[in-house]
């Protein structure tokens, strides 16, 4: 369920109705209205979208700097154990 708050329009996602708001603390609360959860679900998709998107351009740009500078390891040539 999507709750609302009148004091400071906080939008938040509850499994059990809240007592108080977790932005303000206010006992303001009521259950959102239609515009409001869907104003609520397209925010929570973009912030997912851009989250991944993120994660997508940091491992991109880790594993191309991976690529352009070696490790020290295969800078180095590691002695062969003769056992």
């Amino acid at each position: 369920m999507i709750y609302h708050c009148n004091r400071c329009r906080y939008d938040f996602e509850a499994s059990v109705p809240p007592v108080r708001c977790p932005d303000c603390g206010s006992r303001a609360l009521r259950r959102a209205t239609r515009a409001e959860r869907v104003e609520y679900l397209q925010l929570m998709k973009l912030v997912a979208a851009e989250s991944w998107d993120d994660a997508g351009l940091r491992r991109r740009a880790g594993n191309a700097a991976a690529e352009e500078s070696p490790s020290p390891a295969r800078e180095k040539e590691l002695p062969v154990c003769s056992a």
